[in-house]
């Protein structure tokens, strides 16, 4: 279907800019391609969805911008058809080349939004139960997690972490592991600042659990002496930056990798719910009481006092919206 809609799109882009003007029945033509395409997209879209596992789902939902980006692929997708339309009845040469044209801006820009869905629904793999979205193969991962990656390839040029060559280590293995999606400093979805922002101890802890995160990362392909070496690397080559010390910066940089504070995945304000500030610090203090799989308080007193007292100032703020 949405190869008949481009072919549309394509064929009135066409027809609007020939020299001798377009023929209104062949730009009826062209519409036609475009619109009854675009009227089986709702339940094409509604079988794939469907058929998506409902963990994939979940896990997508989870990415900040995900459901922005659905919102955007539908408004534009509404748009062309109502551009179609108006192309269907327009006579003025003009009138045609200025709704061409919008109408092949938006239909590229649906195009790129569904196949970026299509890969976030994918994650963390690259080929589904096969590889990881980091081109490390799903067979391969435990040996990886047990022995090191480093032990498993020739391409790195040291053979295992040490103190003297942790930095460069860690360089070698974020190009292996993860520049597929993130930079250092910039640009794409940079993890060198987030780093430098927390200690080393949770910068650590949180490279290696990368499983746990949300927005579907793949699992940390390495042990944990890799992923300290990582972390390392990260924190040394991002620019230093000085940290934000409100409550919310804090939820952010040591909660918001894996949890979100009352949405869909690991809402974390139900274990805060009527705990004033000094209640919300003694659930700081023995948080890895929750689950084994949580780290232990690095951060500062200072980050702390202000994370407990935001948390009790959104508990209490929930409670006001759900008091009869």
């Amino acid at each position: 279907m949405a190869c008949f809609s481009i072919a549309g799109l394509f064929g009135l882009f066409g027809l609007a800019f020939t020299k001798t003007g377009p023929r209104p029945d062949l730009v009826r033509w062209a519409a036609s391609w475009v619109i009854i395409p675009l009227a089986l997209v709702a339940p094409a879209v509604f079988w794939y969805f469907k058929e998506i596992p409902s963990e994939r789902l979940a896990t997508a939902r989870t990415i900040p911008y995900w459901n922005n980006l659905a919102l955007a692929a539908i408004t534009a997708l509404a748009v062309i058809a109502l551009l179609a339309a108006a192309a269907w009845v327009s006579r003025g040469k003009r009138a045609l080349r200025a709704i061409a044209s919008l109408m092949m801006l938006l239909g590229l820009a649906a195009a790129g939004l569904g196949e970026w869905i299509r890969e976030d629904l994918r994650l963390p793999y690259l080929v589904a139960g096969e590889v990881y979205a980091n081109d490390i193969p799903a067979a391969a991962l435990g040996a990886a997690r047990a022995n090191g990656i480093m032990a498993g390839s020739r391409w790195f040029s040291q053979e295992q972490v040490a103190r003297q060559n942790e930095a460069l280590a860690g360089k070698e293995i974020f190009i292996s592991a993860c520049s597929q999606c993130h930079t250092v400093r910039a640009n794409l979805m940079p993890l060198g600042p987030r780093m430098a922002a927390v200690d080393e101890d949770f910068a650590s802890w949180l490279t290696y659990r990368t499983a746990f995160m949300r927005g579907g990362m793949p699992p940390f392909p390495g042990t944990e002496a890799e992923a300290e070496a990582v972390a390392h690397y990260l924190r040394v080559a991002a620019m230093p930056e000085l940290a934000h010390q409100d409550g919310r910066s804090v939820f952010e940089r040591r909660c918001g990798p894996c949890h979100t504070l009352s949405g869909p995945f690991r809402p974390v304000l139900p274990a805060f719910e009527g705990e004033d500030a000094n209640g919300a610090t003694a659930i700081l203090d023995n948080i890895r009481s929750f689950s084994e799989q949580m780290p232990k308080w690095t951060g500062s007193q200072e980050e702390k006092k202000a994370l407990a007292e935001w948390l009790a100032a959104r508990s209490a703020e929930q409670g006001k919206k759900g008091a009869p």
